[in-house]
């Protein structure tokens, strides 16, 4: 692999460590959302012979997705909140925003 491959990963690599936690945060909490709604959904009585995609959406996980989606989509972007220059987040998209594709 070449120099400008290998730089270009380390730095898209500290792009992932700056989100991991709150990312990890994120999708834990909506994946117990979702199951939490799940089975309030499934447990009710008139869905006890609804098949799983109609107790899927009747129970608005589309809607727990969407937002977990969303908010994961805002912490990814923190670093461009830091695009001073200044911070290793900032030098990162700076660098690979001046990478060749």
């Amino acid at each position: 692999m070449n120099s400008s491959w290998n730089r270009t990963l380390r730095l898209a690599g500290w792009n992932w460590y700056i989100c991991r936690k709150p990312l990890a945060v994120i999708l834990g909490l909506a994946t117990v959302a979702e199951a939490v709604l799940v089975l309030w959904q499934s447990s009710r009585e008139a869905n006890s012979t609804a098949r799983y995609p109609a107790v899927f959406l009747g129970s608005l996980c589309p809607v727990v997705f969407v937002a977990a989606y969303l908010a994961a989509l805002a912490v990814s972007l923190r670093a461009l909140a830091q695009l001073s220059g200044k911070t290793r987040a900032g030098y990162t998209l700076t660098i690979l925003s001046q990478c060749n594709p």
